[in-house]
């Protein structure tokens, strides 16, 4: 688990958006984008992260940035031959560029990404999110990773907001199950934010905590949790084809030969600020989702 301090200055914007009072950070988690599946929304998802451009915003990779393998097809891939694993390799690279130029503007504003499901590890022992990562200079954070964001140059260390990502596990076909294994982590870990991304739902959730110090200070503290979405269009529709087509080409992705919950096309914004806890010198975040 990767865990790392960031501190950000608040960008200048071509068009604010101030979420939350104080307001020193926008960020997008960006993940489950299956880039290069069947009716990929392409400018919908350009048109989101240009948006949070214009805002000042920064982004946070949530992993399964690719349309490829699955984890059980990866084990059976793995004894390929090394010449068919390098042309393999090739074409990942191919796809992973082609990610890359289509998001080039959002270069420079990235956290970080982390690992997902649909992942490949090259011949040279890197997988295809650390190549992701490097073409877009930032951090690569691997399966999961706790970050403490706080305001450049301010000079109270307590204005500060912790999150937990991870990339996510499991699934619900009900909207409150969706939020049962973010939860279970919001109090293994110490974090104002817990983000899981792999179920394509997007919802979002809270818990008021009461702190209690040592000293007898007792305030309110709200913990965010967030299923963050994605990109991956599980029901396509066509007319009937011609019965002399391939059959392959009438079946529907595994969402639709499942039976699952379409997915939630697009992301979260997170607005990240601070404010002053009453009667102290302290301040405690001040957090707002917006779906």
């Amino acid at each position: 688990m990767v865990i790392q301090s960031i501190g950000l200055k608040k960008q200048r914007a071509e068009k604010p958006l101030e979420l939350t009072k104080n307001q020193y950070a926008l960020i997008l988690p960006i993940g489950d984008v299956h880039f290069g599946a069947p009716g990929f929304p392409k400018d919908r998802f350009i048109s989101h992260l240009q948006w949070g451009i214009e805002r000042g915003a920064y982004f946070l990779g949530m992993g399964e940035y690719l349309d490829f393998t699955s984890e059980s097809q990866r084990s059976v891939m793995i004894n390929l031959r090394d010449s068919t694993r390098a042309s393999i390799d090739d074409m990942i690279k191919a796809l992973a560029d082609e990610f890359v130029e289509k998001i080039a503007f959002t270069k420079g504003r990235w956290l970080g990404l982390l690992k997902g499901d649909h992942s490949w590890t090259f011949m040279d022992g890197r997988n295809v999110e650390q190549y992701i990562a490097q073409k877009l200079e930032t951090n690569y954070f691997g399966t999961s990773c706790v970050l403490r964001i706080f305001p450049a140059g301010f000079k109270n260390e307590s204005a500060d907001v912790v999150l937990y990502c991870h990339h996510g596990v499991g699934f619900s076909q009900t909207l409150g199950g969706q939020l049962n294994r973010p939860k279970d982590l919001a109090f293994a870990f110490d974090a104002d934010i817990v983000l899981m991304g792999h179920s394509h739902a997007k919802i979002i959730g809270t818990i008021d905590k009461q702190i209690i110090t040592r000293r007898g200070l007792h305030y309110h503290r709200t913990i965010h949790i967030a299923r963050t979405g994605g990109w991956f269009r599980g029901y396509l529709s066509h007319l009937a084809y011609e019965l002399d087509k391939p059959a392959i080409y009438s079946e529907g992705t595994y969402v639709e030969k499942r039976g699952y919950l379409p997915t939630s096309i697009g992301g979260l914004v997170i607005g990240i600020g601070y404010d002053c806890i009453d009667g102290t010198k302290e301040y405690k975040p001040l957090i707002h989702m917006a779906i």
